[in-house]
């Protein structure tokens, strides 16, 4: 009877062993090697597909005043439409969302582009259906603001001029919608019919768009869309963010009354500044009783009435019961009122 085979003591191989085989791989195999000794990790049964650029929480609803000036513009449009065409519009306007450039560009309809600058903030665009572009020009021409249905797809050399009318329209309304929130120059740059020469910006830059789609009559309807690219906005987004929420939900009435108390008790120190002029330090050494100082100004000239180191209204010099006086005239700039 063979006796049994003596049990292993200790590893197969040596560290040293170990060391010298590992010196012949590959850091790739190695690694491989690694992990295949690992055990499988569970794998989940499903997995939904996540994007990175999908607006998100920062789309355009987390920026109530961006909302309110395009419910101004719609309000405005429907307004200067129904004057130009001299019948009632119906205008839809659709919310406000976060689109990528290159869709706005991929347009399979035939639109006008409008290009319009802004120093300092750059560039944004605004689509026009062609029909509604052509219908406006008819309209402005004196007809009955008609377009020639599903064949509108280019503007005639007329046409293209006299879509800078449309232009300057839509530019006032953008100028007169902004304006409560903060104010915008709008510059016509361009207007185009291919979107590919627009340059507006780059494909996967994002953009807040708003849609208005206007009916005309039954045959004639299309869309007006705003789009501005949010790097446009970015200067002014903390304001737009902004709104009566942010406001604290309630008021101490009567701290307020004291406060507004107190200041009212707070002395302030009125100047009247007749005048000024220069002299150098030997015409002032040698200044007696009796010299007279030309001030450049006439008794009738308004004179600066300043609180404090600013300069608050504007005033005329002059006496009353026989003490000099100053008759308040008007707020110098951003002072007072009257």
């Amino acid at each position: 009877m063979s006796e049994p085979a003596p049990q292993q003591e200790g590893p197969v191989l040596e560290p040293e062993e170990v060391a010298a085989l590992m010196e012949n791989l590959d850091p790739n195999e190695e690694t491989q090697a690694i992990l295949a000794s690992l055990p499988p990790m569970p794998q989940p049964e499903h997995v939904e597909i996540f994007t990175y650029e999908s607006g998100g929480s920062e789309g355009p609803e987390r920026y109530p005043l961006f909302g309110s000036v395009q419910e101004r513009m719609a309000e405005a449009i429907k307004d200067s439409w129904k004057e130009i065409f001299q019948r009632q519009i119906d205008l839809d306007a659709g919310n406000a969302t976060m689109t990528h450039y290159e869709e706005i560009i991929e347009s399979d309809k035939p639109n006008a582009y409008l290009v319009f600058d802004h120093p300092g903030f750059g560039l944004m665009l605004v689509v026009i259906s062609i029909n509604l572009t052509v219908a406006y020009v008819d309209a402005l021409l004196g007809g009955s603001g008609e377009a020639y249905g599903e064949s509108a797809e280019v503007l005639s050399p007329v046409e293209q001029r006299l879509c800078k009318r449309l232009a300057r329209e839509i530019e006032h309304i953008m100028t007169a919608a902004w304006k409560p929130v903060y104010p915008m120059d709008f510059i016509l740059k361009k207007i185009e019919t291919d979107p590919q020469f627009l340059g507006v910006a780059a494909n996967r830059d994002l953009c807040f768009s708003t849609s208005y789609h206007i009916k005309l009559n039954d045959n004639l309807e299309g869309d007006i869309a705003f789009h501005f690219p949010r790097t446009f906005l970015d200067p002014i987004l903390e304001m737009l963010r902004s709104n009566d929420q942010d406001k604290p939900d309630s008021v101490d009435d009567e701290w307020s009354l004291q406060l507004r108390q107190g200041l009212q008790g707070t002395p302030l120190t009125l100047r009247l500044e007749m005048g000024s002029l220069q002299m150098n330090i030997a015409q002032f050494l040698a200044l007696k009783s009796g010299d007279q100082l030309p001030l450049s100004k006439r008794a009738t000239d308004m004179v600066e009435l300043w609180v404090e180191s600013e300069p608050v209204f504007r005033a005329i010099a002059g006496q009353k019961d026989g003490w000099l006086a100053a008759e308040i005239k008007e707020p110098y700039h951003h002072g007072g009122e009257l």
